[in-house]
């Protein structure tokens, strides 16, 4: 599990009440819902896959091509 989703988003998101945004206070549930926390992290790791790896195929490419 990534770092964003355990300490700044269940621990410290979750917890503060400094980051609920004006018009949501309502919301409190859905900001201490961990498991929302736990997909969204998931989505973003499988969405930031395919971005890293072809970042990573291009700078082997570049390496290839540069003296």
């Amino acid at each position: 599990m990534k770092y964003d989703a355990v300490v700044l988003d269940m621990l410290w998101f979750c917890h503060a009440k400094i980051w609920i945004l004006p018009g949501t206070e309502d919301m409190t549930e859905v900001y201490h819902d961990y498991g929302y926390h736990v997909k969204a992290s998931c989505v973003g790791i499988l969405i930031g896959l395919p971005v890293c790896l072809l970042i990573g195929l291009v700078v082997q490419i570049i390496s290839w091509i540069a003296p």
